[in-house]
């Protein structure tokens, strides 16, 4: 279920404490938020959560069909 309030909160907040994020506009930064998310996580985890967030990105909006290399 897409949760637009707190998706905008987590990106305004990264953008707010990340150096030179402000600068940028609002598809790079939630590129970068995106790569340091995963980055968190093992290889193994980041690349279930991309496999995982292509197949609910699909669900969640047919029209679109994401995909990240090598998932």
């Amino acid at each position: 279920m897409f949760e637009p309030t707190a998706a905008r909160a987590a990106l305004n907040t990264y953008a707010a404490r990340v150096p030179g994020e402000r600068a940028e506009d609002r598809q790079v930064q939630a590129t970068d938020l995106l790569v340091d998310l995963l980055l968190m996580f093992e290889d193994d985890t980041a690349h279930a959560i991309l496999a995982a967030a292509e197949r609910r990105m699909t669900e969640e909006r047919p029209g679109v069909t994401p995909r990240f290399v090598g998932v």
